[in-house]
């Protein structure tokens, strides 16, 4: 019996040693100021801009995607789902343009570009799609905060969207080292070391607005912000939700009302409550993504 049990035992993984030494590696990558990271997807970036724009030619947008094959494809899935409920099916980016509007493309569009270069490592795949999850998860959440107390949306849904990229950047670094081991709680701690940083740097790199730099270093501590506390406040509380929409517990706002963050943005119950009544919406959204 002893020998049968025995060999049910899952190996044992990496002693803390060797995630020690990970971790310095990782410092003295980070401190030599080369570390590889993805480059920013220009063809989202610019569909963003040009998205932006209340007078932006429909057709210069729909090439701009068509530019990029894979972010079309996305982009036509997404379009197509549950969430977005097109009355026929659509086949041509025009007609995603035409029937969602640009603030809703710009979504889909950024959502797609950004799992695709940033939230995706084939050695990792099964982290990588819960970081991504918590990131779109956490942007739905943030556009819903930002309409109920009248802010910019879609800074809103861009500082969700990436509040936790350091995270699967830095197990990219990770998955890119001779010796990666397998994903674990020992792993998971040392990611946790170096995300923020690492976040940051991406941010630096890509030139990404100031307020999601922000938000990335200081969504768990947002009272330490010196600019954009709101911002990275209500980034918070957009996480908050999302882990309530995630657990079955029958009273969620009794939960959620006495955090710091509910009240710092003056959320009163009855707003928490109409939030909440979103979850069942929102958790269709995120499974089209």
């Amino acid at each position: 019996m002893l020998e049968a049990a025995q060999a049910t035992e899952p190996p044992a993984g990496p002693p803390q040693e060797f995630f020690d030494a990970l971790s310095a590696a990782i410092t003295a990558e980070i401190e030599s100021g080369e570390l590889e990271l993805p480059l920013l997807p220009t063809s989202a970036m610019q569909v963003f801009h040009l998205a932006s724009d209340a007078d932006a030619d429909i057709g210069k947008v729909a090439g701009m995607i068509e530019t990029d094959q894979k972010l079309a494809t996305g982009v036509l899935r997404v379009a197509n789902s549950v969430a977005y409920s097109p009355r026929q099916e659509i086949v041509t980016l025009r007609q995603a343009i035409m029937r969602l509007g640009l603030k809703s493309l710009c979504e889909i569009v950024l959502g797609a570009a950004f799992k695709a270069t940033v939230f995706s490592d084939d050695r990792y795949m099964e982290p990588m799609e819960r970081y991504w999850r918590t990131g779109i998860g956490a942007a739905l959440w943030a556009k819903e905060l930002a309409r109920l107390r009248r802010k910019n949306v879609e800074t809103a849904y861009l500082c969700g969207m990436l509040h936790n990229v350091g995270q699967p950047m830095t197990l990219k670094i990770i998955s890119g080292m001779d010796d990666a081991p397998a994903f674990d709680d020992a792993l998971s701690e040392v990611i946790g070391r170096h995300a923020i940083q690492v976040g940051g740097i991406l941010a630096d790199r890509w030139q990404l607005p100031e307020v999601v730099k922000t938000c990335i270093t200081y969504h768990d501590n947002f009272e330490a912000a010196e600019n954009y506390r709101d911002e990275a406040c209500a980034v918070r509380a957009a996480v908050e939700l999302l882990n309530s929409s995630s657990e079955e517990d029958e009273d969620p706002a009794a939960l959620l009302m006495p955090q710091a963050c509910f009240q710092e943005l003056n959320i009163y119950p009855d707003d928490l409550a109409g939030l909440l009544e979103q979850r069942s919406r929102l958790a269709l959204a995120l499974e089209s993504f």
